[in-house]
């Protein structure tokens, strides 16, 4: 017998399992014989596991010397391939782009290293299903084998706007409920209680995002746990939505936890997710810049927020703020599909995107240059198109764009207007802001990088990008 499915629901296991040839279903009732309303709750469940023929062709990625085509079901959010990878191949294929591992707090044990994890909201409630990883690659009644047969459609988006009812609400009775559900929260200690609170400008910076019931909800039973230990994951910390609790570990108390880690997750729990499908990418960048300029430095996923900065530059920060509080991928969907109407060809890029962070940050691939050289061409190209129809100027011209999608490109472009000869390096930048208002709106809010000559004694060069001197056509100041 060979478990191919399994859930929990209403105090009971689900198992789907193969005997032979033959699909079996059972519960942990009864494994052998199954009734009427039990078999119709895991056929439910398999019609929303199930691919649909829609699907969007995101851009192929190359996996131990191997090219695969990689498709988007819009329906379920699964990510299929092609050609049909070997078994030892779509095991490690469906961990990387199909599992979602820090959504709750659900490890696996010695008998489950072969299965994904798989979030459906079935009725009210939201199942975790246990999917067995060669699944998908195997003809069976319930997944059929529907690459061959796609239907690549034009797949179409509708995000409800978050209506904000705050602005009725004053701002000091706005803050009011909410430091009334940290400071009444018995799971938390005084020293937590003051962390969450001591940062009251995030939340007016954006009262007009934020779902204020949901939120008071969530601060009033929020809770922090600690441990010393690392967690299987390698993460320093997680926001189990399901449990709504910060875990932090490497670490036994408050005073012990990285002030980084511990405002990241909070972060993370300030968010309204809603039911939505998990852009882990979009999800894990904003939250970082939005970190990183409410309270400080946050350097996790540091290699990967330049590519956000650049859609921020094309889309303003305000899709972005909006994002943060309500982490919706059809919002910046929507914002992209204004400037090049095509909702399938930003459903792309983002998930594009979202495919680059899975394959460099996964110890399952060998090379990860090579993997990801045909996606990161294609998002460069995608942010370009953006920019260009957008601006009607060259993204090649743009120096604080270049910095942040081709730093090569970009230390060129200042070696020639500088007509400096040799190598140089950047070796500091004091990052531009976005989300912050009050920083967004600063003076000294430019992009400043410092580049110095390599094995050289002099004075670093200072270059201080703003809106006049972006363009190559003028003048840098030095």
């Amino acid at each position: 017998m060979k478990v191919l499915i399994k859930f929990d629901y209403e105090n009971k296991t689900y198992y789907v399992y193969q005997v032979g040839k033959n699909i079996k279903y059972g519960t942990s009732d009864d494994i052998y014989s199954i009734s009427a309303t039990d078999k119709n709750i895991i056929n439910e469940v398999l019609n929303l596991l199930k691919p649909s023929k829609y699907l969007i062709n995101l851009t192929p990625f190359i996996f131990n010397g191997k090219k695969f085509d990689i498709y988007l079901d819009t329906k379920t959010n699964f990510r299929l391939f092609y050609p049909i990878p070997l078994e030892d191949e779509i095991v490690k294929l469906n961990t990387i782009f199909n599992d979602q591992p820090f959504e709750f707090n659900i490890e696996f044990n010695d008998k489950e290293k072969e299965f994904i994890r798989k979030t459906i909201n079935y009725g009210k409630k939201t199942v975790v299903v246990f999917i067995a990883t060669t699944l998908m690659v195997m003809n069976l009644s319930f997944f059929p084998d529907i690459v061959n047969k796609a239907k690549l459609d034009v797949y179409t988006t509708h995000i409800q706007e978050v209506a904000s009812i705050n602005k009725t609400v004053s701002d000091d009775e706005f803050l009011s409920k909410i430091n009334s559900a940290i400071a009444n929260n018995n799971n938390l200690s005084n020293e937590e209680k003051v962390f969450m609170t001591s940062n009251s400008f995030f939340f007016l910076d954006n009262k007009e995002y934020i779902d204020l019931n949901s939120l008071v909800d969530r601060l009033s039973t929020i809770k922090i746990e600690y441990s010393p230990f690392k967690n299987n994951e390698n993460i320093k910390g997680q926001y189990l939505r399901v449990q709504n609790t910060i875990s932090i570990y490497e670490s036994s108390d408050f005073e012990t936890s990285a002030f980084e880690v511990l405002t990241h997750e909070f972060m993370h729990a300030c968010q309204q997710f809603g039911y939505t499908n998990y852009n882990s990418f979009l999800v894990e960048t904003v939250n970082s810049i939005t970190t990183s300029e409410y309270y400080g430095k946050d350097s996790s996923y540091s290699k990967y927020i330049d590519y956000t900065k650049s859609l921020i530059e094309i889309l303003g920060g305000k899709p972005f703020k909006r994002y943060q509080c309500y982490p919706k991928e059809g919002l910046i969907v929507n914002e992209l599909s204004k400037i090049i109407e095509s909702p399938t060809k930003a459903i792309k890029l983002l998930n594009d995107l979202d495919n680059y962070k899975s394959l460099t940050s996964s110890d399952d691939v060998n090379n990860k240059e090579e993997a990801v050289i045909l996606l990161k061409e294609e998002i460069y190209n995608t942010i370009k198109n953006y920019y260009e129809a957008k601006y009607h100027r060259s993204m090649e011209n743009d120096l604080i764009m270049l910095y942040y999608l081709d730093k090569e490109l970009f230390t060129d472009k200042i070696k020639e207007e500088y007509n400096l000869d040799g190598e140089y390096n950047i070796i500091y930048v004091k990052d531009k802001c976005y989300l912050n208002s009050v920083l967004v709106n600063s003076n000294d809010n430019n992009l400043l990088v410092f580049i110095k000559k390599q094995n050289s004694n002099e004075k670093p060069i200072k270059i201080e990008l703003n809106e006049s001197n972006r363009l190559v056509e003028n003048k840098l100041v030095k």
